[in-house]
Formats: structure tokens, sequence, C-alpha cells
């Protein structure tokens, strides 16, 4: 026993006074005390790799295709830093806290336990699937779902894997653990999913890398376009936009498939003697390094073949394009594009016969949409403005009688004092809450009226099923039920409809699910407005005093888009 005790501490003053607090030797230390199936960790075959751990900047951002080798370097790339750097945290993030437990127990303990020195360097007492300690510094995972717990622990690093699929708000609230670290390193991986979101926006916004290749024929350099590079041989037009069974079944020569330079037309060598990592934007001064990595960048894999028959494992194409390009793809029909909400766009306003409605999304600046109802339930954004706090009661009560605005939906936080102050002033208005659930309804209603004598107070609210809801308002954009009337709020109000994604993330149940979310750096708050303005069109039926009863809108009407109001 005494012996193993010696041991264990001559293995751990030999891995920190090696390489203490040195990350520039990040490879050198994982290629001598790690192993894979008994042998020492090897760079051979996934050369790609040396780009990003030779790196010594403070933030990195790798956009990774499947099956690239990009997850078992950064758990391996974690457990280095937190053995060669001293007093050193690190939070590792996955997208559940489900997910983040079977990591731990499968990818991380499986190298530590392959390990000599990490084995005989883990505390043996605080060696769990949520936390691991190496002399001073510790290893935490965590999930990033919807509800889950961004702890309060001082970080040195965060390391999030497959941030497309992570809540991005719990995101935000782990990197806020940051702000006190000497380092605040923080590393993002994943697939990709949407344009401009998650790993894109963080990779967009580095010095963006790109491993290419050189032609070992002409000598020109490329970065490799499946849809254009990839040729199958006696198929000139072989469909790389649409491959199904049937179409390998026409062409099973695409077992032979290879990669053709685009400027000479013959098969280059794609081996690491004509591989370079190549920035795309010197000019960047900026704290993040952004890495680009390919299929091709692991050939042996990798191959055309391989990346031609996995279109057909997909029900989605964009799934394929994901996954195993590594580049990102969104399906028209299942999001808000730009193309969408300029078609809302007209230059008539409605004619009479309708009613006007608000929706209002409280904030520091709140913005309030006043939109006219037409008698067939399309919406006409009217009116769009931003409105400081400060003066939000009075200008809601003028713009109200300027509109003669017949219902009125506010979300019910953060100010529910002001809410509460409205509805005083206002008979028609509703506190709107949030909800999430698998209903097929977009909202439901709650009422009671004041009774003194048994304690009760006039409330007035709508639970909102968000998720639904958005899906629905996202039909009517389509099917033509949401128009806005030109004005120079225009380019406002359609970005902050864009601004928000449909994307797919894990709920509190670790069950993956589609969500709304926005972007990092973008708003939204005109097109929570817009939707709570949707709302209220929906309610103006329970409007009290009212005279007018509009059929209540339960879904969407699936006709084409209206081109005008004439």
């Amino acid at each position: 026993m005494a012996n193993e005790v010696w041991n264990v501490h001559i293995n751990r003053l030999k891995v920190s006074s090696s390489y203490s607090n040195n990350l520039g030797m990040l490879p050198k230390w994982l290629e001598e005390n790690t192993y894979v199936n008994g042998s020492p960790w090897s760079f051979k075959d996934h050369e790609w790799q040396l780009g990003p751990l030779l790196s010594l900047a403070p933030e990195q951002a790798l956009i990774k295709p499947s099956q690239v080798g990009a997850s078992e370097l950064s758990i391996r790339w974690s457990l280095a830093r937190v053995n060669i750097m001293k007093g050193y945290t690190l939070i590792y993030v996955l997208p559940s806290s489900k997910f983040a437990g079977t990591f731990a127990k499968t990818r991380a303990d499986a190298v530590i336990n392959d390990s000599p020195a990490l084995s005989s360097g883990v505390d043996r007492d605080l060696n769990s699937s949520e936390v691991k300690r190496f002399g001073s510094s510790y290893i935490y995972f965590r999930g990033a779902q919807v509800g889950a717990q961004a702890v309060s622990i001082p970080a040195s690093c965060i390391v999030a894997d497959e941030t497309c699929f992570c809540d991005q708000d719990i995101l935000t609230a782990y990197t806020s653990r940051l702000t006190h670290s000497e380092h605040r390193h923080r590393i993002s991986l994943s697939t990709p999913t949407l344009p401009d979101y998650a790993i894109d926006s963080d990779f967009k916004d580095s010095l963006r890398h790109y491993r290419m290749y050189k032609c070992s024929h002409c000598g020109s350099w490329h970065w490799f376009d499946f849809f254009n590079d990839v040729r199958v041989p006696g198929a000139p037009d072989f469909n790389f936009h649409a491959i199904t069974p049937a179409l390998l079944q026409k062409y099973p020569q695409y077992v032979d498939a290879h990669i053709a330079c685009p400027t000479c037309g013959k098969q280059p060598d794609l081996g690491p003697d004509y591989r370079e990592w190549v920035p795309e934007n010197k000019e960047y001064t900026g704290r993040r390094h952004g890495w680009h990595i390919s299929p091709i960048d692991v050939p042996r894999y990798n191959t055309p073949a391989y990346m031609i028959e996995a279109a057909t494992r997909y029900a989605l194409r964009e799934d394929w394009m994901n996954n195993t390009l590594g580049i990102t793809a969104q399906a028209q029909d299942s999001t808000l594009s730009r193309e969408d909400m300029m078609r809302c766009l007209v230059d008539d306003a409605p004619e009479n016969g309708y009613s006007y409605v608000m929706g209002l999304d409280l904030g520091v600046e709140s913005y309030c949409v006043i939109a006219a109802v037409m008698r067939d339930q399309t919406l006409v954004v009217m009116h769009i403005e931003a409105i400081n706090i400060n003066n939000l009661l009075e200008r809601r009560l003028e713009l109200e009688r300027k509109y003669r605005v017949r219902m009125t939906v506010v979300d019910s936080q953060p100010y529910s004092e002001s809410v509460y102050r409205m509805q005083k002033a206002s008979m028609n208005l509703y506190a709107a809450v949030y909800t999430k659930n698998r209903s097929v309804e977009t909202h439901t209603v709650r009422m009671q009226d004041k009774d003194a004598d048994k304690g009760k107070l006039d409330l007035r609210m709508v639970n909102i099923n968000r998720d639904r809801a958005f899906d629905v308002l996202m039909e009517n954009v389509k099917s033509g039920f949401i128009l806005k009337r030109r004005d120079d709020n225009d380019e406002l109000w359609v970005s902050h409809a864009t601004d928000m994604k449909r994307v797919k993330t894990f709920d509190r149940d670790n069950e993956l699910s589609v969500t709304w979310q926005k972007s990092k750096r973008g708003v939204d708050h005109a097109w929570h407005a817009t939707l709570y303005a949707w709302v209220a069109a929906q309610l103006i039926s329970t409007a009290r005093g009212s005279t007018v009863r509009l059929p209540l809108a339960t879904s969407f009407k699936m006709t084409p888009p209206k081109p005008s109001m004439a």
C-alpha cells in the first residue's frame, strides 16, 4: 500500500513539474500521458488537431462534422489542462445533464483509466460523473438544457460541446462564471445547424481558419466543397443535391467517387504534406481563434463514397449537411427567412371593418406593436414603437386611446407592478406568461372577478404555449395572414423576427425537442410584441363591453400569401 501511494505521488510530481502552467505543451502532454487501445496517443490521420491545440488564443470555436475526432480531442484537451495548470477549474458543458453524466462515464473515465498519469493523479474521494479533482484543479461535467444548473462555480475555462443543441441562455450563464478568472478560457465546438446561430456565430466572430489542400499536380490551394469537388466516374449528371437510394442503384460506381481539383481536374493528394491551416481574415484582432474542420481532414475515414452514402441515412437533407459535411443548412419551411418577412410588407392601409389590438414586450426599452385585425383574422401591423420604461404607463394609454385598442396582451415579467397598474387602467388587458408543453393549444385564458370578501383580485391572464404559438405565428406569416404596413420600422421588424431560430435542444426531461431561440447578439423584442398582438387578436371575443364578436382563431389558414392590401 505504501509503494502504491509513493508511485502515485511520484507520477503526480512528474506530470506537474514537466509541464507546469504551460499550455503550449498540450500536444506533447497528450502524446506522453494518454493512450488509445493500449498505444500512446498519436495525431496520425488526425493532424488537423494540432492547429487548435497549438493555439494560445483564450477563446476557440471549432465547427466540426461528425466522425472527425473532435469530441475525443476535447475531453483529452480538457483533462490535460487541469493536469498542466495549477488551481485551474474547468467546466465541461454538454446539451443535457444526462448527456454530461454519460459522457463523463464513457469518454472521460475511459481516457483516465487508460492513462497511468491520470488514473494515479485523480482524487479517489472526488471522482464522479459530476466532478473530478486532480491536485488543486477540478473538472466539472454539467448540462445546458432548460432548467439546468449553471451552478456558482468560479471557473478558469468553459468547454462547451455541441453548443448548437444547448440552451443559449444557459451557456451565457456558464460563461459568466469566468468573470473573476485570470485565464477566462472558453472553447466551443459543435456540428453546425443554422447559419449565424451558436457555433456558426462564434466562428464568424473569430480569426477564421480553414485547412486548405494544395493540389499535388498544379499547386493551387482550395477549401473542400463537396458539391463542387466530388466526382462520380462516368456520371456527369449525378445529382449531389438529391442523393437517394434509387440514385445510388442507378450509379453503383459512386463507390469509386473521388475529389477533383477545381483548377486542373486531377485527383489531389490529401496527405498532411499538402494540408495547412490558413486564416481567412488576417486583420482580425479579437480574442477568439476559429477552426472549420472538414470531413476530408480525416480522409482515411471520410471518403467521398462514405459522404455520398451517408446522405441516404438521414430523413432531412439539412441533417446530412450538418453532420456529414459540417456545413450550415436550414429547411425553408421550418423557420422564418428574410424573404418570408419582406413578403409581409404592404403599401396600403386596411379599410374599414377591423379592430385594433396591442402587444407589449416589457423591458428597460419596451416594444409596442399595434395591429389591425381583419374579419378573416389577417393581422396587419400598423405601428411599432420603442418606449422607455419610465414613460411606459402614460405612453401606452395615449396609444390605446389614439388607436381605440380593443384588446392588449403584455408580458407579465419583469415589471409585474407596472402590469398590475395597466390592468387597473384598462379592463381589456391580459398579462401573458410563457409556458412549455406538448399541447397543440397556443394559449389558455385564466380569469377571475374581484371578490374582496374572499380575498380575490381581478385576474386577467393568458398562458402562452411559447414554441407552439411561435410555430403558428410562422405559419401565419408564410400563409399571408401576417402583414405590415410599410414605414420606417420595416427593417427593425424584419430583423427582430428573423433573429429567432427554430432549433433542436434538450428540455427538462432530457428529451430532444424543437424550440425557438434568439441569437447570442441579436434582439427579438418586436417579434415577441407581435406574438402578443396576435394572441390579443384571438381574445377579442372576450373584450368587456364589446359588441363585435370575431371568431376565435385556434390555428392558421393555409392560403397563398397576399401581395397587397388592394
